[in-house]
């Protein structure tokens, strides 16, 4: 079930709570804000995946998301050609 910010615990597992707890939060005070929600949900989304990691995305979010497995790993893909990647501009240039 979808658990609001009161249900965070202590521990490893109490720091995925909460950063669950604060994605959720977000996420929803952004639908309520109006306008614009769905730009402004993807960039507070990523914002809030980079800083906590894939486990503060709530875990039945991403089991309700279509194509959330082919994504992870395409971005996985992504990140390996990047560091394999030469810089494409010279330092001392």
């Amino acid at each position: 079930a979808d658990r609001g910010e009161g249900d965070v615990g202590g521990g490893a597992g109490g720091e995925a709570a909460a950063a669950q707890a604060r994605f959720r939060a977000a996420v929803r005070a952004n639908m309520l804000a109006g306008g614009d929600s769905c730009s402004r949900a993807v960039v507070i989304g990523a914002l809030l995946a980079a800083e906590g990691g894939e486990d503060s995305i709530p875990p039945e979010w991403i089991a309700q998301t279509a194509g959330y497995q082919e994504v992870k790993e395409l971005t996985k893909q992504m990140m390996i050609q990047r560091k394999l990647a030469k810089p494409m501009i010279a330092a001392d240039s």
